[in-house]
């Protein structure tokens, strides 16, 4: 009888720590009780849309035996077995996923704003995909189609005013629908380029579906940065904050610039307020910096971040679940990656001229009050940060 071989479907957490990211949220995904069906073990799984998952069997609940593997882009999907498997007990799992996989990726929605708009991507590791491992702003022939704009909503103020190409996907929450305007193109990169207008067939999907785990703290000492009361010049730039090596590292009130040289990890309290016209992060070359925000607002203005290194991996913001609200007022360039699901992100500080956002970011919202060229790296979906 079915209930003594087949009455129990096991949940299996899947759990993968980087940069202070771990996924343990159980409601990620789920199997209901096997159903028998002339001769077939029929098993639902409510999973991410488009992602791969493996079924395992076990008669013991020790040993777990693959006997399946499932890829379809439904969020709800059945599975047929054979029914005379020698098992009792399954349970669903995958590998950890990049974090990053859109140019822009959020919860709750994206509000253009009736801002101009431009996504596309690039692949820094690739010689063939990138200029020596920076965005190839003149060589359109090293530009990639990748740029996907996604939120577990839907798109306010949609796309439906001002210049919007989108090299990529867009997709939206479960049933949500969007509006485009005039001047809007929507797909591959022949689409794009060629001034076709409106979405290509197969570039929009609203079966977003994806869990956005929050900040772990990592478990370190966290050591005081050093302040420069009378300013530390660098390079014809002055400096309060100064990291000078590798390490784990604490300010409260981040309200002054920094200059960063090493591999650092930096734990903010109370307030990021880079406000001042000068004000800015510089990341030195062969150097790296992750910003764990606990503060609950962070406003980046001034010079911005000022990423000499040079690539996204080398500068990543990470907002706990007390980090509500991020600023990025300045209007300039930006290399780097934001991943703060608990937060609004407000993007440029208006004007007519059009910036460059290379990397991707994760937030709860996205507000655009400037013009921007969103340009995802593809690296990071092998040397990013998982879930």
């Amino acid at each position: 009888m079915l209930g003594a071989r087949y009455g129990l479907a096991v949940l299996a957490l899947s759990c993968a720590s980087y940069s202070g990211l771990c996924a343990t949220n159980y409601v990620e995904w789920r199997l209901e009780s096997p159903v028998l069906s002339n001769g077939v073990v029929n098993l639902t799984l409510h999973a991410e849309a488009g992602v791969s998952y493996v079924i395992e069997s076990s008669s013991n609940l020790q040993t777990w035996t693959p006997i399946a593997t499932n890829g379809d882009a439904q969020i709800t999907r059945t599975i047929g077995l054979d029914s005379a498997a020698d098992a009792g007990f399954f349970r669903v799992g995958r590998q950890p996923l990049p974090v990053f996989g859109a140019a822009l990726a959020t919860v709750d929605g994206i509000d253009f704003n009736g801002k101009n708009v431009e996504t596309d991507s690039f692949d820094s590791a690739d010689p063939l995909f990138s200029d020596n491992g920076f965005y190839p702003a003149d060589q359109p022939e090293r530009q990639r189609d990748n740029g996907h704009v996604i939120t577990d909503f839907y798109p306010i103020n949609s796309l439906a005013v001002g210049g919007q190409r989108i090299k990529g996907m867009v997709r939206t929450g479960l049933g949500f629908s969007f509006s485009i305007g005039t001047n809007t193109s929507v797909g591959d990169k022949d689409w794009v380029e060629a001034g076709t207008l409106g979405i290509q067939p197969g570039h929009f999907e609203d079966n977003m579906n994806v869990v956005f785990n929050p900040v772990k703290l990592p478990f370190t000492s966290w050591y005081a940065v050093a302040y420069y009361s009378a300013g530390f010049t660098n390079d014809g730039a002055v400096y309060n904050w100064v990291i000078n090596g590798n390490g784990d590292y604490y300010v409260s009130d981040l309200s002054k610039s920094l200059l960063v040289t090493g591999n650092v990890r930096l734990l903010v309290t109370t307030r990021v307020s880079l406000i001042g016209a000068n004000d800015h992060i510089c990341i030195s070359p062969g150097s790296s910096l992750e910003i764990y925000a606990y503060c609950a607002t962070a406003s980046i203005g001034g010079l911005g971040i000022v990423n000499r290194a040079g690539n996204a991996t080398n500068f990543s913001y990470f907002g706990l679940a007390t980090n509500t609200k991020i600023s990025l007022a300045g209007n300039v360039d930006f290399t780097g990656v934001v991943y703060a699901p608990q937060a609004a992100f407000t993007i440029g500080g208006g004007g007519s001229d059009t910036y460059d956002f290379v990397g991707a970011s994760v937030t709860k919202s996205v507000k655009l009050n400037g013009h921007y060229r969103f340009h995802f790296d593809e690296n990071l979906l092998r040397a990013g940060p998982v879930r």
